[in-house]
């Protein structure tokens, strides 16, 4: 992801971006990743398809 890009998020956006890619570390299902966090499951979900987009995660 471009510096650019992720500064033009809106801050929320940006913080839960962050906290989604803590919990992501090649292990955690996203059934767990859901569980660990206190979002939404469609937050985390959207999360994932942004990151996974940017190629940030498989």
């Amino acid at each position: 992801m471009m510096e650019e890009e992720f500064t033009a998020l809106p801050m929320r956006q940006r913080v839960v971006l962050r906290l989604v890619l803590t919990k992501v570390n090649g292990v955690r299902s996203v059934e767990e990743i859901k569980a660990q966090l206190q979002l939404s499951p469609e937050t985390v979900e959207s999360a994932l398809a942004y990151l996974r987009a940017r190629n940030i995660i498989e």
